[in-house]
């Protein structure tokens, strides 16, 4: 009988094991959560940030994240967590790839979703073009602390340290010089002192504007005005009608009171976040899922060991060398990661964005424009809102002379990107010349013309324009590549009067994208090597190299609780800090990448 209630005791313990690893996901609109702490759970996280989205598509018209769905991993408990904890005392985390946004959570719980909650904010606000650090920073402290409350969000709980150290600090930065910071500033990255203070100001001014009157009602408008260019002091006295002296004194005021405002704000939110699709999780999809996060912290051994376990057990998957070539390509293995496509290919992957790598790096290998436009047909059919497929899809017919194909594709696209407009333009300009359409032709290129970046654009559009007026009478039709004519056609192509505007438009290549890596550790040492620097770290254990190769070109971020510095030799005290770099291994110097970001936590 002892035997029997060993073994029923033991097979309990089996279960709960078992249960502990039992993957679900919710997905909503803007969402898909991945959790191993059951559907409960997984409902709470959708929800919350769902009313965090909603809440911010009120506030400042970031609706969601530019790379479609935010994927959140949450774990049951900290011993699951621990091997995808980047560095010890980290409860959550922001990682992903220039493909997907990602949160990482050790459970869900009270304490935890702060962390998640800044990283989040970040995440909205990275599209807005011209956010001012200080509001990027102040919103993403003053909405940390928000909380459910029924079916609205209380905001505007105290940050009791933020509020100390202005309570302490007999001065304050005026206005002008907190707008003015940057990250490059030592009121961002250098002195504790300073940081602490623009840090605390920028929490407690995002605070007054947004929640008190009488600047609340005004806030969404100083916004507009920030994000469309306006100066701090022009945006100040047309959202506010007060000059920046005396916002800063309302200001002082304000954290000088005996409370500060909290509101309680409705929000709306779609059906997907209050009844989310929610399903178990494939034991390949989940496995899929953590090896990614291993590639994330730099545990590259162990996440290769993974994929190649997953790889053994599932031989007719896709997705196995999708993720295969993706940790070959952060690894700087172009090659390797172009035959991991091939075989995904193969076996029928459903992954437009890698079927858009995969053109990519056939354009960077030299291969015709026929293999990068069948590969964005693919990413196209799959996908038929991907913007960059399509763009780029439309600008590789182009250079086959598929003017009426070009267009075809072109006609889809909802917008187009500045960096792109001129070229985009200048194309759909040009075919719609080739095939006859002398109307489409003139009034694109007049908007090519609008943003032409320099006089050799100007030149080309005008060049054009002057073909149209020369040729009133001709209506081109589309001519098809030489390869594909009949002999016949080909002798009629030859007696027809000869244009001066023969060559295509400029083709744009496509994107060389290098996928930055992230890493957080301490920082050991900074080697000085004349005009370049190597990088001493400690990730998880374990040393990790990096090259500064561009000092100028990188991104120094500070952070609240700390300070940071490029001095060279031992660093002391030893910090913590998250870099982000781009994987190019240097066998001579021991390094694994360049340096593209640094972040002082």
């Amino acid at each position: 009988m002892k035997y029997r209630r060993l073994l029923l005791g033991l097979l309990a313990f089996a279960g709960i094991a078992s249960a502990e690893q039992r993957w679900v996901k919710a997905t909503s609109a803007n969402f898909e959560v991945y959790t191993t702490a059951g559907e409960k759970k997984a409902r709470e996280a959708i929800l919350y940030f769902e009313q965090v989205n909603s809440l911010f598509q009120k506030a400042v018209h970031a609706g969601r994240s530019t790379k479609g769905r935010v994927r959140i991993v949450v774990f049951q408990s900290a011993r699951e967590y621990k091997p995808y904890e980047p560095y010890a005392g980290r409860p959550a985390y922001a990682g992903g790839d220039q493909d997907r946004d990602e949160i990482v959570m050790q459970s869900i719980s009270a304490e935890n979703y702060p962390i998640a909650v800044h990283e989040y904010v970040h995440i909205l606000l990275k599209p807005v073009k011209n956010m001012p650090l200080w509001l990027n920073e102040g919103m993403a402290q003053l909405y940390q602390t928000l909380h459910p409350l029924g079916k609205g969000i209380k905001v505007g709980d105290v940050l009791p340290e933020a509020l100390y150290v202005l309570q302490q600090q007999n001065t304050w930065l005026d206005l002008a010089t907190l707008c003015a910071v940057d990250r490059n500033s030592p009121y961002y990255t250098n002195d504790h002192s300073k940081v602490s203070v623009f840090y605390a100001e920028s929490w407690a001014l995002t605070h007054m504007l947004s929640l008190s009157d009488p600047y609340a009602s005004k806030f969404r408008e100083f916004i507009a005005l920030i994000i469309g260019g306006t100066q701090p002091a022009e945006a100040f006295q047309k959202a506010f009608n007060r000059p920046m002296r005396e916002v800063l004194a309302d200001l002082r005021a304000y954290a000088r009171g005996d409370r500060l405002m909290a509101r309680l704000i409705d929000v709306t939110l779609e059906k997907s976040a209050e009844a989310p699709e929610i399903k178990p999780v494939a034991e390949i999809e989940s496995g899929l899922v953590l090896a990614s996060l291993l590639a994330d912290i730099n545990k590259m051994g162990e996440a290769k060991q993974a994929y190649a376990k997953l790889a053994a057990e599932n031989p007719a998957s896709p997705e196995v060398p999708e993720a295969l070539g993706y940790l070959a390509w952060r690894k700087g293995d172009r090659n390797e990661a172009r035959a991991q496509f091939a075989k995904a290919v193969e076996l029928g992957s459903r992954n437009a964005r890698m079927y858009f790598a995969y053109a990519a790096m056939a354009g960077e290998a030299g291969e015709p424009a026929q293999a990068q436009i069948k590969l964005l047909r693919k990413a196209v059919e799959l996908d038929p809102d991907y913007y960059e497929a399509r763009l780029h899809l439309g600008f590789q017919l182009m250079s086959e002379s598929d003017y009426a194909g070009a267009l075809a594709v072109f006609a889809h696209l909802k917008k187009v990107e500045p960096e792109y407009a001129f070229q985009f333009f200048h194309a759909v300009a040009y075919a719609a010349y080739r095939t006859g359409d002398k109307e489409g032709a003139r009034a694109n290129a007049k908007r090519a013309a609008d943003c032409a970046p320099g006089p050799a654009e100007k030149a080309a559009v005008e060049q054009l324009l002057a073909e149209l007026d020369q040729h009133p009478g001709e209506r081109l039709r589309a001519v098809a590549p030489a390869a594909e004519r009949e002999p016949e056609e080909e002798e009629r192509s030859a007696r027809r009067p000869a244009l001066q505007h023969r060559d295509n438009p400029e083709v744009p290549q496509l994107p060389k994208r290098s996928p930055l890596t992230a890493v957080e550790g301490t920082l050991d040492q900074i080697d000085c090597l004349g005009t370049s620097a190597r990088v001493r770290m400690t990730v998880a254990g374990r040393p990790v190299r990096l090259l500064i190769d561009k000092p100028n070109a990188i991104e120094v971020r500070g952070a609240k609780g700390g300070s940071f510095s490029l001095t060279c030799g031992p660093q002391t005290p030893r910090r913590t800090v998250a870099v982000e770099y781009e994987p190019k291994v240097n066998s001579d110097l021991g390094t694994i990448g360049l340096v593209r970001v640094v972040e002082m936590k």
